[in-house]
């Protein structure tokens, strides 16, 4: 039996769920770099979802992730941001151990950022032994000057729709510290792993106007990640490109 009760016009929800209680919180923000950092450092907690608004906003300074949080959005098409950072990552994100960090329904889109960062426009950073995992789901990636840089982590990149900007890659994943190791050497060691949870999986994207569909894998198998490390495929379950 599962019982929802809501209190605060839905700024907090109680779970109680066969016998078990957790306390999460939403904090609705503005919608600008500074206050979405500034309820993550000083409000929220693992758990909690920091919420932007429907409307378009600028960042010119990026965000630092560093709680198991959920960011969302209103929505592709509603809630927007443009990347404007000049240097460094629009979101920097650092996996929790045994929790889910999450990023969804936000329209990217460039902003004015000068020269394209192949360190990540969005830079995750994660582990495959401590439990903690990544979602990001039902985003647009529309023509940022940066890719999605995923380094060590397990999770999903799904129901997105990516519109790269010149022939950059617009996923990027490494696995530098598999199992511990330096420089992939952990990954290479590894067995494949098919039929466990030990994959970043990407299922159900599109990709759009591009001759092949830019993902990379640098640093790791490519089996680890249940899709191709080839230029000319996008591997996963059901990406789709047009």
């Amino acid at each position: 039996m599962c019982k929802y009760q809501t209190l605060c016009k839905g700024a907090i929800v109680i779970l109680i769920w066969n016998g078990f209680s957790a306390l999460a919180a939403v904090y609705d923000s503005d919608g600008s770099s500074t206050n979405v950092q500034s309820i993550h450092d000083t409000l929220a907690q693992n758990g909690d979802t920091i919420t932007l608004p429907a409307s378009t906003f600028t960042w010119s300074g990026g965000v630092n992730i560093t709680k198991a949080i959920t960011l969302q959005g209103t929505g592709v098409g509603s809630t927007a941001i443009r990347d404007n950072v000049q240097s460094g990552s629009l979101i920097r994100v650092a996996l929790v151990a045994g929790a889910v960090t999450r990023i969804t329904g936000i329209d990217f889109q460039d902003g004015g950022r000068v020269n394209t960062t192949v360190q990540g426009a969005i830079k995750v950073d994660g582990s495959n032994t401590n439990g903690s995992q990544f979602r990001f789901d039902h985003n647009a990636w529309n023509r940022v000057k940066g890719n999605v840089l995923c380094d060590t982590v397990i999770g999903v990149i799904d129901h997105n729709a990516f519109t790269m900007f010149d022939n950059s890659s617009t996923v990027t994943i490494y696995g530098s510290h598999w199992n511990g190791g330096n420089y992939g050497d952990g990954a290479s060691a590894a067995p494949t792993g098919f039929g466990s949870s030990q994959f970043l999986f990407i299922e159900d994207n599109v990709w759009f106007g591009v001759r092949d569909s830019r993902l990379c894998c640098s640093k790791s198998r490519n089996g680890k990640h249940r899709q191709s490390s080839r230029r000319e495929g996008v591997g996963g379950l059901n990406n789709r490109q047009l």
